[in-house]
């Protein structure tokens, strides 16, 4: 839980550095002054209503010009960044840039609608995206204005006191029109191969009215240039585990080509088919709704347990639980714990050197159990009474073939508070949990540590407003981090 927050916080202060100012809290004072230098500027010239040298900018709009660049791969923070900057930009009615807020909405919105996070979760830039799941792409192409560099010098604005003049009678314009061009996928952490690309019209912020000849990607699956349209789906297929580079070029009609890139990081494209833990027995939604134990299923969390049984029998008779660690943004899922050099794939050299956790667990024939929490900040008391059905079923299911084996539960950081609150639980209930062992790996069983200073930046930048904007609509992260230092389970760990 330290290190998300404490990357939440470097991504705010990264943004408020990279301004140009840093005005205080809800102040006006830059956009004040602002329009006392443009006090005597006729701003019907700016045809676009976008000025550059107006606004204030949160990333280098210029980079973002339609050409590949190094410096130019946009995700979702550095989209939020651009578009921010552009409606900071704004500089008379022609421009009627949505708020960032509801933008931001609109996106969450949208992930909400596909099933890649619950209602309620803020997601952060590397939210997870398993295997043929929809990776949303979120694009944008402004044309503003700025400054001529020759714009003094060829007397076509003066500046007095501070302040900037028309010319009258001049024979040109001041200005010179730009492009801001930008496309990003809402996460770059993809989980599998297969995914499903997709481009909604609704989120392809523009000012330009302009007739698309082609829209194009190249989603570095070997396959070169694709058409990609709008509120359409391109399905990709990666070979291997690396970041990949993808590349999207819009072409219009009067010749116009524009191009941008972004990257992703694909990993658990090397599944193993034959291996027993690849291939799951069942996948189950929880508490079972056959058993009302230890308490009415409103009062527990809800999840989902996969099953992965020994040998070829598909029989449940020798169980190890494993109950996931705190998990704010549904980053986490059995595909995590199998690969990605999680849980299940680190090395452990018991029986021979390189040995895995996972093949200990095969040479044992352990029966799998993965429960991972629909909310992985809810109430740990709420997760362990799920828990506490999940056994109370493992239990029956055991006993229904006659099986002499006892229960190992496994708990990774938070989750190992889940089990061991659980286990208590069911003593104190006088109900026989049929656990042998329990484990727990990094639970923060005297508390969580994580510096006050911390927590206190979480909260300061994610109440910090630039001109009435919210910093957390700027920078995505930050709401996630401000999300998961409030939730249940953080304000229970957290010392």
């Amino acid at each position: 839980m330290k290190k998300f927050i404490f990357q939440c916080v470097l991504v705010a202060t990264a943004i408020l550095g990279n301004a140009q100012d840093n005005p205080r809290n809800n102040s006006n004072v830059f956009q004040d002054n602002m329009n006392i230098i443009y006090k005597n500027v006729n701003r019907s010239f700016v045809t676009t209503g976008l000025l550059l040298d107006y606004g204030f900018l949160v990333t280098d709009v210029s980079k973002f010009n339609g050409t590949l660049q190094t410096n130019n791969y946009a995700n979702r923070s550095v989209w939020a960044s651009l578009y921010a900057s552009l409606y900071y930009m704004q500089f008379n009615s022609n421009a009627r840039l949505q708020t960032p807020s509801i933008v931001n909405g609109q996106i969450t919105d949208m992930l909400v609608q596909d099933g890649l996070i619950k209602y309620g979760m803020v997601p952060t830039n590397s939210y997870l995206a398993p295997n043929n799941s929809v990776v949303n792409l979120i694009g944008l192409h402004y044309q503003y204005e700025q400054f001529k560099s020759n714009a003094v010098s060829s007397n076509l604005v003066s500046v007095s006191n501070g302040q900037i003049y028309d010319t009258p009678n001049r024979t040109a314009t001041p200005y010179e029109v730009k492009d801001a061009f930008a496309i990003a996928p809402t996460t770059d952490n993809l989980q599998g191969g297969t995914h499903v690309f997709r481009l909604r019209n609704t989120l392809f912020k523009r000012n330009v009215a302009k007739t698309v000849s082609s829209f194009q990607a190249d989603f570095g699956d070997g396959l070169g240039m694709r058409n990609l349209g709008f509120d359409s789906d391109v399905t990709v297929t990666y070979a291997s585990d690396s970041v990949k580079n993808i590349v999207f070029k819009l072409t219009y009609t009067d010749g116009q080509v524009l191009q941008s890139a972004a990257k992703v990081t694909v990993s658990g494209t090397k599944r193993c088919n034959t291996c027993r833990y690849s291939n799951p027995t069942s996948v189950l939604p929880f508490p079972s709704q056959s058993i009302n134990f230890p308490v009415p299923a409103a009062q527990m969390g809800t999840g989902q347990v996969t099953i992965a049984t020994a040998g070829t029998d598909g029989i449940l008779d020798k169980p190890l639980i494993f109950v996931e660690g705190f998990d704010p943004s549904n980053f986490y899922n059995y595909y995590s714990f199998l690969y990605n050099n999680a849980t299940l794939s680190l090395p452990i050299n018991i029986d021979f050197s390189g040995q895995t956790f996972g093949q200990l667990l095969e040479a044992n024939n352990y029966d799998l159990v993965f429960l991972n929490f629909d909310n992985g900040a809810g109430d740990i008391v709420r997760n362990a009474y799920l828990l506490e059905n999940l056994i109370y079923w493992v239990n029956q299911q055991t006993a229904a073939v006659g099986s002499p084996q006892k229960n190992v539960v496994v708990g990774a950081s938070m989750g190992g508070l889940v089990a061991r609150y659980a286990l208590r639980d069911m003593e104190l209930r006088n109900t026989n949990h049929n656990t042998r062992l329990y484990c727990s790996i990094d639970s923060p069983h005297q508390g969580a540590n994580v510096p006050l200073g911390f927590q206190a930046a979480v909260r300061y930048l994610a109440g910090f407003s630039i001109f009435f904007v919210n910093l957390i609509d700027i920078a995505p992260d930050l709401g996630a981090g401000l999300y998961a230092l409030n939730s249940p389970a953080a304000q229970q760990m957290l010392i």
